[in-house]
């Protein structure tokens, strides 16, 4: 290549990588390696699952049910047993420093068709526990998902009908 359109060239692709928004040396708190969750207060997975993944500035944590992390069975109570999948979310999310403002996304699974009283009943459920972190909003994003079977049974052979999974965003240092 010519010295000059070598010149070019280069003032050209450095210009670029200027532009670009590319950092030399990224933050480390975004940019580190995956980091596995598995906090010591948190439920046990029931199979070959993790509880949660860092990775980046992203948090993400499985499908949370509402199990008694003391006890690792599904709380009877259905009410009580969305406000564990929550706070099970919540734990998860904390070992890896988020918070619940921190909170972008859920995908709740529910255990019914739609829009049957018992899918009605258990959404109610899951608005009260968004208002109790929440207040009057701005919410996360939300998704509901109905469908005829979730994992697990209860204490009572009953199958479970509650689900929620989480994404978190912490913004780098």
């Amino acid at each position: 290549m010519q010295p000059l359109k070598l010149r070019f060239f280069l003032a050209v692709s450095f210009g670029i990588a200027g532009f670009s928004g590319c950092s030399p040396d990224p933050a480390p708190s975004c940019f580190g390696p995956l980091e596995r969750l598995a906090p010591v207060a948190a439920i046990e997975p029931t199979a070959e699952w993790g509880l949660g993944t860092k990775a980046g500035p992203y948090i993400f944590v499985s499908g949370m049910r509402g199990i008694d992390p003391v006890t690792n069975e599904i709380v009877l109570d259905v009410e009580a047993r969305v406000r564990q999948a929550w706070e099970n979310m919540f734990l998860i999310a904390a070992s890896a420093g988020a918070e619940p403002e921190d909170l972008i996304e859920t995908v709740v699974y529910i255990r019914t068709g739609h829009p049957s009283e018992d899918f009605l009943t258990i959404r109610s459920y899951d608005n009260a526990a968004r208002r109790n972190y929440f207040g009057d909003g701005p919410y996360p994003n939300r998704t509901i998902v109905g469908l005829d079977r979730l994992n697990g049974v209860d204490a009572e052979g009953e199958p479970d009908v509650f689900e929620l999974k989480g994404t978190f965003y912490l913004a780098c240092e």
